[in-house]
């Protein structure tokens, strides 16, 4: 029973599908032959409606040609069934004189028509000429704005460029104040160092001619220390001599007076040395 209930489901879900299949194929098949025949349909209304200029022509040129050969043929039937006399001319001139005049008509007809045709379609022709120059005029403004929009980019990047170094010129003159300024000091700093050794220089020198020129005592030979004249004892004198102006010491220099005091010291340290041995 089971097998059966699903059989008969599928096939009727089968026979759906199918229905359906053939429902939107039909539709679809109507839809299109009704466009097709609506369009043919309009196409038809509208040769209807717009008549053609050149049938036109042809047609006031046929109904003129007819026209004339009524005229021709009725004057025709006009010469034979009257009566001609004996000093009558030959009809054959007028005939010419009629054909003639219906040629000229019909050029002056024909000249009509394209005087006609010109005046409608002379105005757009002018028209798609002038079109045909704007457009031209348009291309070419387009161009020369081209190459304008390319000469101003150029110039944002030349302007960019230029600002770049004039930032890197301010940074560069900075960088030069700064290092005049440090220059300065060095040579200042330069100049105290130089103050200095010439000042260690003149002390050095006072004390090499103080020292010798002091006269050596010479007594009996003893195992003490001989004691020494209160005018060895030239620092005072030298510190004396050294006025307060003269003393310039900075932090950064490299001696201070200690030192140089040490110096002093240790150079009269020697000078005892000597003496003691020939004591």
């Amino acid at each position: 029973m089971k097998f059966l209930s699903s059989t008969l489901y599928g096939s009727t879900l089968y026979l759906v599908l199918l229905l359906t299949q053939l429902f939107i194929i039909s539709g679809l098949s109507l839809t299109a032959l009704w466009f097709y025949f609506k369009r043919i349909r309009n196409a038809e209304s509208s040769e209807a409606i717009l008549p053609d200029y050149g049938n036109e022509v042809a047609g006031r040129v046929t109904e003129s040609v007819i026209e004339n050969q009524n005229l021709f043929m009725k004057q025709d039937v006009a010469l034979v069934n009257s009566d001609m006399p004996m000093g009558f001319t030959d009809p054959l001139n007028k005939l010419s004189e009629v054909h003639l005049d219906l040629i000229k008509d019909l050029e002056a007809k024909v000249s009509n028509l394209e005087a006609e045709k010109k005046n409608l379609f002379g105005p757009e022709k002018i028209k798609m000429e002038e079109l045909q120059k704007t457009n031209k005029e348009t291309e070419e403004k387009i161009k020369s704005l081209e190459a304008n929009l390319l000469e101003f980019d150029i110039l944002k990047e030349e302007i960019g460029s230029l600002t770049q170094l004039k930032a890197e010129n301010r940074s560069f003159k900075e960088e030069v104040v700064k290092i005049q300024e440090h220059t300065s000091q060095l040579e200042s700093q330069t100049k105290l160092l130089e103050a200095k050794i010439e000042l260690q220089r003149s002390v050095e020198n006072e004390l090499k001619s103080t020292i010798n020129a002091q006269p050596l005592e010479v007594s009996a030979p003893q195992t003490t220390q001989i004691p020494m004249a209160p005018e060895m004892n030239i620092i005072p004198k030298v510190v004396e001599n050294i006025s307060p102006s003269e003393v310039l010491i900075d932090a950064s220099s490299e001696k201070s007076l200690e030192e140089l005091l040490n110096e002093i010291e240790s150079l009269t340290s020697e000078k005892k040395g000597p003496i003691r041995k020939k004591a």
